[in-house]
């Protein structure tokens, strides 16, 4: 019979985007975490500061090209969650204004990040702040007294 150690906990996976740049197509060397091991990219600042949540790695994927609109299974391909998940948190992400949807294509609804929404203006100045306090890897970048 084995003993499980009750102090030892598994670490929270990530599900966060695998950004890409879009002007190379080649991930962003310069926003690296892991996940089970894996080194990855996407939001390792913000993510230091909120934590992991489905809903952040949402808005993180969107925020990669604000100007493009996304189907539900490219969302959680870009945000590295399931579907399912997706489904879950886009209703209250669109009631916060956070996102909107924009058009139907065949059968499938687009969404992006709602670039006239001061909640999603507030979201990305947040991003943009935290990356010059932290850093793009979430490392403090001034040491203060």
């Amino acid at each position: 019979m084995s003993v499980v150690n009750s102090s030892v906990r598994p670490k929270p996976t990530c599900c966060c985007p695998p950004l890409l740049c879009f002007e190379c197509n080649e991930p962003d060397r310069h926003r690296r975490w892991e996940r089970n091991g894996r080194t990855r990219t996407g939001g390792s600042a913000v993510i230091t500061v909120l934590g992991v949540h489905p809903k952040t790695c949402i808005l993180l994927a969107l925020l990669a090209d604000p100007d493009r609109d996304y189907n539900m299974t490219d969302i959680a391909r870009l945000a590295d969650i399931g579907r399912s998940t997706v489904y879950r948190h886009i209703d209250d992400l669109l009631e916060l204004g956070l996102i909107e949807k924009t058009r139907k294509a065949g059968n499938a609804q687009m969404s992006q990040i709602n670039k006239g929404s001061e909640t999603a203006e507030s979201f990305a100045d947040f991003e943009r702040k935290i990356i010059e306090a932290l850093g793009e890897n979430g490392q403090p970048l001034l040491v203060r007294d």
